[in-house]
């Protein structure tokens, strides 16, 4: 297997593993939370979970479709957030994985188990049958999560730069506040070659000396 192939590999398998343990931590208090609230805390809760779920994905196709070009004139322009609009148009993978796998994956299963909790307090309140609210819960949260995604990737297609570069504007304002840079460029390790040409460096410096 090629490098790219291992490196794709490993990816997938550490968001892969972090989604399932964030999931478990996060779903069943969920559910919890959902079971304690009146209806109506947690319907619109349950709402604004598969709207995260949405604009995220919508930042993910963004993400994939956009070109670095837009931002290389607003970074020209010292447009302030143009420079991290264009490391994450750089790293897009890892947007898509994050926006679309985690967070998308998350919001669906927190909606889930949400969902089912409302689902049970509705049963008890009307005298319905459970399984017969339970299945229109989840025809509701179905079709919201799809024709939401739906109707955002249309309009991540054609405001891709518009997007990222509010994306890019929250981080950066997040970046001046806590000092921290995404997707920064890690110094890059030395090489042989680099040490060769160090060591000259320091032979050359000081045959200089030596014959001033």
């Amino acid at each position: 297997m090629s490098n790219w192939g291992k490196r794709f590999l490993r990816q997938g398998l550490v968001i892969g593993a972090t989604t399932a343990v964030i999931a478990i931590m996060i779903a069943a208090p969920a559910g919890a939370v959902t079971e304690r609230q009146t209806i109506y805390v947690a319907l619109p809760l349950l709402l604004l979970i598969i709207l995260i779920g949405i604009i995220f994905d919508i930042v993910g196709v963004a993400a994939a479709a956009v070109s670095e070009t837009p931002f290389h004139a607003m970074a020209a322009k010292r447009v302030p957030a143009a420079r991290t609009a264009i490391r994450l148009v750089r790293h897009a993978d890892r947007v898509v994985s994050i926006s679309c796998d985690v967070v998308g994956d998350l919001t669906g299963t927190i909606s889930g188990a949400a969902g089912a909790a409302i689902a049970v307090r509705l049963a008890g309140m009307g005298g319905w049958e459970p399984s017969l609210v339970s299945l229109f819960m989840i025809a509701g949260i179905a079709g919201l999560t799809v024709g939401g995604k739906a109707a955002g990737k249309g309009l991540a297609l054609n405001r891709c730069v518009e997007i990222i570069l509010r994306v890019a504007t929250v981080i950066h304002i997040l970046e001046r506040l806590f000092h921290f840079e995404l997707y920064g460029q890690r110094p890059r390790a030395k090489t042989h070659k680099d040490k060769q040409g160090n060591g000259r460096g320091q032979r050359n410096h000081k045959g200089k000396l030596e014959k001033d």
